[in-house]
């Protein structure tokens, strides 16, 4: 075609995208791009959502409507911000919002319950004012109990025992052949509902009892607080009360946690399972130290500091500047129960090996951290990590923090080829995870994982598959509120997903630095083999680097949307005819399979959207207040509904992305 007849033909396109909006269809730019490209709406998640979740066990109940609908991805991403600002000072409250009603969207939170029963308890050496803050704890520490134990009341003794009993399930999603009956069993029978509410009472205890144990701790003689020590035996485990010496805590291996430690400052060790609710040796666990500069030492592959092993585990430091330190299952880590670690403050150190730092199973898990300059360090499975049925949580309200999933995978292990071997798979900093198997219907579907910080400058880095990713049916999000942020990561990242899933990354303000490196693609918006991948950046100059795949490329029938709102930003990508709107392109598509018919009958999408600023392009892909893509003249793909396509003008954001979701 002549340089004439392709600008003839472009021109011809950009009047039939005119007329089209001017015929009556909604004028936003998604609009626009789509129907330049042959495609509406309605064909946007058609791809995604050609194989449903039911396929696969386990599905959580938002992900099929996500796929459908990929642009409510950054609504849904936002109400998980909403939910932090709001919930943030109620850890009872967030923890709903964010680990319960996407398992259970109709719950409603644990009501305020009158007095229980509880073990009746030899108060006479405890200080007077302490006696009823200590008595209330125990006494919804039994309501709890009670209802962990109904939570399992349908579910075969040894079953229970053995599912809950089991070691990190995380390794086990790679290995198709492992025995897992047991597992599967206690699914279909265990309270899932029960067991949330449990957690939801004990939280909500917990930082009621941080409240009143603080108040009654000013009013007593220093001297009588310094040397306390009150320990009693009781038919729900140990309890124990200390002062504020500066005091060490034991749990030795093969112990039962205790059912309630209670330290009212000094700088202490805690050694051991600490806060384990394990079934069925101890269904409830809960620490709560008031003040101090604390350090948390699990010791050689001991679950503690928040873990639910078929039970509800409760960390609660409420000031100073702490270490946490554990080799698995810890810093807020659940299999089939609740695992939680609160801290209120200080500049606090975690360290974990793998999973936890907000990691669940078939259950919630949730670390909050609500204010100081923190680090956060995971060698895998951690940082926001939603196993099959779980949903994991890592929420920070503010703070300049650092987190890292390693990289090196001489210290991580689990090097993945797509990076050449020199980088881990890290499965974490929001990341959904499901368990691949054939036939598709006996997999597991991934859970929810979600890292959201409310406000601070903070530095992302990871291996791949972290930073809003998801595979095999999960959902992974981070979202990150406001501050100048460095995000750096390898492979899947950045709001990308792979196989029937979903993965997002939401930042709302700051002037951010995003890197795909090393091999560096499949990111920043990215979809593989009907899946769903989104980056949104709502505000800010921000700079974006990647080598190919990247910012808003779609393969294998998925859709890769990438959308900056606002600011002055540069964009660089080694590969530029797979970045800023990409497309893959197979011509049997075109050709109706009986034994494959969603290839054909799907869509696909990567869509490229900067809605405002002076940007800087690399040479060949991309320019201000200009659009490019396969609607151009002699770029057609083969495959029905299949558009690669870029926009950079100044247009105002879709409906959707404005509206938080639930």
């Amino acid at each position: 075609m002549t340089r004439g007849g392709t600008a003839l033909a472009v021109a011809a396109t950009l009047l039939l995208a005119s007329s089209l909006v001017q015929a009556g269809a909604p004028s936003d730019v998604v609009d626009e791009i789509l129907a330049r490209g042959g495609m509406s709406r309605a064909d946007l998640g058609a791809g995604a959502a050609a194989v449903p979740s039911a396929r696969a066990l386990f599905a959580l109940p938002f992900l099929d409507d996500l796929r459908r609908r990929p642009l409510d991805v950054p609504g849904r991403a936002s109400g998980f911000l909403e939910a932090a600002r709001r919930d943030g000072p109620d850890a009872a409250a967030l923890f709903h919002a964010v680990a319960v009603v996407p398992r259970f969207p109709s719950a409603r939170m644990a009501p305020d319950h009158s007095r229980g029963r509880s073990p009746c308890l030899p108060l006479g050496k405890l200080p007077k004012a302490l006696r009823a803050p200590v008595s209330r704890l125990v006494e919804e520490l039994t309501l709890a109990d009670e209802e962990v134990r109904r939570a399992w009341r349908g579910v075969k003794p040894l079953a229970a025992a053995a599912a809950a009993g089991r070691t990190s399930l995380t390794d086990l999603l790679s290995e198709p052949e492992a025995p897992l009956a047991e597992v599967e069993e206690a699914t279909r029978s265990i309270d899932g509902l029960a067991m949330a509410r449990a957690g939801e009472i004990v939280i909500a205890a917990v930082e009621r009892a941080a409240r009143e144990l603080r108040d009654a701790a000013c009013g007593l003689d220093p001297e009588v607080l310094g040397s306390l020590r009150w320990d009693v035996e009781t038919p729900l485990g140990r309890i124990r009360v200390a002062g504020t010496g500066s005091d060490r805590h034991a749990v030795l291996k093969g112990k039962k946690p205790f059912l309630l430690l209670v330290d009212l400052g000094g700088d202490d060790v805690y050694v051991g399972s600490h806060a384990v609710g394990r079934w069925p040796d101890q269904p409830v666990s809960v620490v709560l130290d008031l003040s101090g500069n604390d350090l948390y030492d699990a010791g050689p592959g001991e679950p503690s500091q928040g873990s639910g092993l078929g039970g509800v585990g409760v960390l609660w430091d409420a000031a100073g500047d702490d270490r946490y330190r554990a080799v698995e299952r810890s810093q807020g880590y659940a299999h089939f129960g609740v695992g939680i670690l609160v801290d209120e403050g200080g500049r606090d150190e975690y360290r974990l090996g793998a999973a936890g730092q907000g990691a669940a199973f078939f259950g919630g898990a949730m670390l909050l951290d609500r204010a100081g300059d923190d680090r956060y360090e995971v060698l895998h499975d951690g940082q926001g990590y939603g196993g099959p049925g779980g949903c994991g949580a890592l929420v920070d309200l503010e703070g300049n923090d650092v987190y890292e999933a390693v990289r090196d995978p001489s210290r991580a292990g689990r090097p993945d080829p797509r990076a050449d071997g020199k980088a881990a798979t890290s499965n974490a900093q929001g990341a959904g995870v499901g368990r691949r198997v054939d036939p598709v219907e006996r997999s597991w579907a991934g859970g929810l994982g979600l890292l959201v910080d409310v406000r601070g400058n903070d530095r992302y880095t990871g291996g791949t598959f972290c930073q809003g990713a998801g595979y095999w049916f999960g959902a992974g999000f981070l979202v990150d509120g406001a501050g100048d942020d460095v995000y750096e990561a390898v492979w899947y990242a950045q709001g990308s997903a792979a196989h029937f899933a979903v993965g997002a990354l939401l930042d709302a303000s700051g002037d951010d630095r995003y890197s795909l490196v090393g091999t560096g693609g499949a990111g920043m918006g990215f979809g593989w083999d009907f899946a769903v991948g989104v980056l949104c950046d709502l505000e800010g100059n921000d700079r974006y680097t990647a080598v190919r795949m990247a910012l808003g490329a779609a393969m294998k029938r998925s859709v890769g949307l990438f959308l900056d709102a606002a600011g002055n930003d540069t964009y660089s990508c080694a590969e530029t005819s797979q970045c800023l709107g990409f497309a893959d392109d197979d011509p049997a598509w075109a050709i109706r399979d009986p034994d494959q018919p969603r290839w054909h009958e799907g869509s696909q999408a990567g869509l490229f959207l900067d809605l405002g600023g002076t940007d800087r392009y690399p040479d060949g892909r991309g320019a201000d207040d200009s659009a490019w893509g396969s609607f151009e003249a002699g770029r057609a793909l083969a495959a029905p509904r299949n558009l690669a396509g870029g926009f950079d003008g100044q247009r105002s954001l879709p409906e959707e992305i404005c509206r938080p979701g639930r």
